[in-house]
């Protein structure tokens, strides 16, 4: 049996190979990861409240085939939108912004738990304003991307503007989305009351308020509320 270090490389020097045995690689432990997101949900549950996450039609989806784009704002305009891979019109109530028809991709009502934080921000043209950030998480069955909007019972409107997650290493291998215990942990900011975002529906205040619930024992229906257009995944 030759050793190791019988191989010297071109300068002289010679090249230590790991050895068979040397070391142990644990395999991973898909239980654990179910675990973990049974907990990270339980607590959502418990300490959380309803909020409904409005995710967007994206790039990805029109390659997929699964939209086309927005007749308003982006077809209407022909080769000037797509030379510029934009719309002109930025606020499009149509497609909210998105270039793709309808704009809306997926409507749905998820446990969440919010961390506020107010900031007071100087501009030039506006003097003093409120800005309003938050953090939020919310369940590993959907996931939220850079653009979308998260709407609370109170009426507010929010839009996520920097994206993170939590994933848990159980053993020797790639980390796909399958080690991620929750995939939807946002930095939102509070949009302005003319955004784009207050078009959206529910409009109305009354059934936005219905996200609204304390001391149930069951889980709420919320299918008026919820519009699934394209995969929560994707």
């Amino acid at each position: 049996m030759s050793n190791a270090w019988d191989n010297p490389n071109p300068y002289g020097y010679p090249i230590a190979y790991p050895q068979k045995g040397q070391h142990w690689q644990p395999d991973p432990q898909a239980y654990a990861i179910d675990q973990e997101r049974y907990r990270h949900d339980g607590a959502l549950d418990r300490y959380g409240e309803y909020s409904l996450f409005v995710l967007l039609w994206r790039v990805a989806d029109f390659k997929a085939g699964l939209v086309v784009r927005c007749p308003t704002c982006y077809t209407a305009y022909g080769k000037a939108a797509e030379v510029y891979q934009q719309a002109p019109k930025r606020e499009c109530a149509d497609c909210f912004g998105t270039t793709f028809q309808g704009g809306v991709k997926a409507k749905v009502v998820r446990t969440s738990i919010w961390d506020v934080n107010e900031e007071e921000d100087r501009e030039a043209a506006r003097g003093e304003v409120t800005v309003q950030t938050a953090t939020v998480q919310s369940t590993s069955d959907f996931r939220l991307r850079k653009g979308d909007y998260v709407l609370r019972a109170d009426g507010t409107r929010w839009q996520a503007r920097s994206l993170g997650g939590n994933a848990l290493r159980t053993g020797f291998w790639h980390p796909e989305r399958r080690t991620e215990v929750g995939f939807n942990y946002a930095s939102v900011t509070r949009e302005d009351a003319s955004s784009v975002a207050y078009t959206i529906a529910p409009t109305d205040p009354v059934t936005i308020a219905t996200l609204d619930v304390s001391g149930a024992r069951y889980p709420v229906d919320f299918t008026s509320l919820e519009v699934i257009n394209g995969p929560l995944v994707l």
